[in-house]
C-alpha cells in the first residue's frame, strides 16, 4: 500500500488567501469609505475616501510606513501594519483615524491583519517562530495562537 505525503504549505495558502479575501470584502458600512495607501507625501499612510474618490483624508500622519488596512465587519475600525518603532507591528484605530493602538508587541515582523466575520479575532502573519506563521488573536491583542 502506498503511502501519500501531506503538504503543510497547501492548507496554509489557502488559509491565507481565504483571510487575504476576507479583509478585502466589504461590509455594509465598509461599502461608504475605502481604505488604501498612499505615498503621496513621501511616506505609506493610511488614507479612507469616500467610493466617489472624494474626501480622502489621512489618518494615520506619521514618519513610519503603514500598510495593509483592513475594516472591521462593522466598519467602525481599522487593522493595519505599521513600524512606529523599527518593527512591524499590528495596529487597531478608530476608523476616524485617532489613537493606534499596538496589539502585538513583540520583536517580530507582524502583518498582514484580517478580521474574523464577527470581528472578534484578527488573524495575521509572523515569523515569531523564525518561520513565517498563521495566528489569530483577540481583537484586544490578547490570547495569540498559532
Amino acid at each position: 500500500m502506498m503511502q501519500s505525503r501531506y503538504s503543510f504549505a497547501n492548507p496554509i495558502l489557502g488559509v491565507c488567501l481565504i483571510f487575504g479575501l476576507m479583509s478585502t470584502t466589504p461590509s455594509f458600512q465598509a461599502h461608504a469609505q475605502i481604505a488604501f495607501v498612499s505615498d503621496r507625501t513621501g511616506n505609506h499612510e493610511i488614507y479612507v475616501m469616500d467610493a466617489h474618490g472624494n474626501k480622502r483624508r489621512n489618518l494615520t500622519r506619521n514618519p513610519a510606513h503603514d500598510y495593509a488596512p483592513a475594516w472591521t465587519p462593522d466598519g467602525g475600525r481599522i487593522a493595519f501594519t505599521f513600524n512606529r518603532d523599527g518593527n512591524f507591528e499590528i495596529y487597531v484605530m478608530d476608523a476616524k483615524g485617532p489613537n493606534p493602538r499596538n496589539l502585538t508587541k513583540n520583536r517580530s515582523l507582524d502583518e498582514f491583519a484580517s478580521w474574523s466575520p464577527s470581528g472578534e479575532r484578527i488573524a495575521f502573519c509572523t515569523d515569531s517562530d523564525e518561520n513565517r506563521e498563521i495566528y489569530v488573536m483577540d481583537a484586544n491583542g490578547g490570547n495569540p495562537q498559532r
